[in-house]
């Protein structure tokens, strides 16, 4: 797979192979001392100095399209070329991960936002429109009964009775707070979600350890095959995110639905039989059930904590 337009153009060599940044004699274009290109700062261009600081902080470069297609159409095939040392021409794993994690869980905080922002805004308008007009109903009625008994009972037994007015305040007071805790626990979520996740994945390599214990791989690999794994998961879910969001009245058939939601755990029994080489296709495919579910639990209680520790926080209880 070749992307010829987003190939850098060689450029010759200059003639003094001094690298500029460590003063180290070089022979070819990079120094193995401090790995600076000996080009670096020559003819540098606007769109240049952009390409460069999209591939330093967003690992965006002629390595990501091919990355992220053998990712999502070859199951395992980058976990096995890292385990065969062939790491250089894709994306580095970890980059990978913090690149595609930060831009799922942006997504899904701002699909979670502006998705129910104008639908609860305008069931929030309505429901005060219905408590003013009870309110209105009440106060009428209630003081036409209120001439008629004060004529009878005397005033000191209705000091302490609250009004109309303040019930409908305090109401609206409490509901002013539920939705000052609502945004200040979709701010801390928002912050601390993409953390949890990530201190999720080695509790998934080490479930990928203790199921294939008989592969004697490192830990590492196990890892790497994790990150890769959650990569293909945020793109995944990512797509339908955006997709979505483009098109808010889109619906799939039942049939549809129910194999969206099992291509992770196809993609993931086709990883293991081919990562792990001693797994036949059932063994994978019961393995890829066992280690899910295990890790949906994980993962379920690891948010439920995160969601009382952010409440404790707050000092809701």
């Amino acid at each position: 797979m070749k992307i010829n337009w987003l190939k850098k153009k060689p450029r010759p060599l200059p003639a003094n192979t001094i690298c500029r940044n460590c003063g180290t004699q070089t022979v070819g274009r990079y120094c193995h001392v401090c790995g600076q290109d000996l080009l670096a700062g020559e003819g540098l261009s606007f769109f240049k100095l952009i390409g460069n600081f999209l591939e330093n902080a967003f690992a965006l470069n002629n390595k990501t399209p091919i990355t992220l297609g053998f990712l999502m159409v070859r199951p395992g095939f980058l976990s096995i070329e890292y385990r065969k040392g062939r790491i250089k021409r894709y994306v580095h794993p970890v980059k990978l991960l913090w690149i595609s994690t930060l831009v799922f869980f942006a997504l899904l905080i701002s699909r979670a936002d502006f998705g129910g922002s104008e639908k609860n805004k305008t069931e929030v308008d309505v429901a005060d429109a219905q408590q003013m007009a009870i309110d209105a109903i009440s106060d009428s009625v209630a003081k036409q009964k209120a001439m008629q008994i004060m004529n009878v009972v005397p005033d000191s037994l209705f000091t302490d009775i609250p009004t109309t007015q303040e019930t409908s305040k305090q109401k609206k007071t409490t509901v002013e707070d539920s939705k000052e805790i609502e945004e200040k626990m979709l701010t801390y979520l928002s912050r601390y979600a993409p953390y949890a996740a990530f201190l999720f994945i080695p509790v998934f390599a080490l479930l990928l350890m203790v199921f294939f214990w008989r592969s004697k791989f490192y830990y590492v690999y196990h890892l790497v095959f994790a990150m890769h794994f959650h990569v293909f998961l945020w793109v995944f879910c990512a797509f339908f995110l955006v997709l979505f969001w483009i098109f808010p009245n889109l619906e799939f058939p039942g049939w549809l639905t129910f194999l969206l939601w099992i291509i992770p755990s196809v993609y993931l029994s086709i990883a293991f039989h081919r990562f792990y080489l001693n797994q036949t296709r059932w063994r994978a495919i019961w393995k890829s059930i066992v280690i899910s579910f295990l890790y949906f639990i994980t993962v379920l209680l690891g948010t439920v904590a995160l969601i009382l520790l952010v409440l404790k926080v707050l000092g809701v209880f």
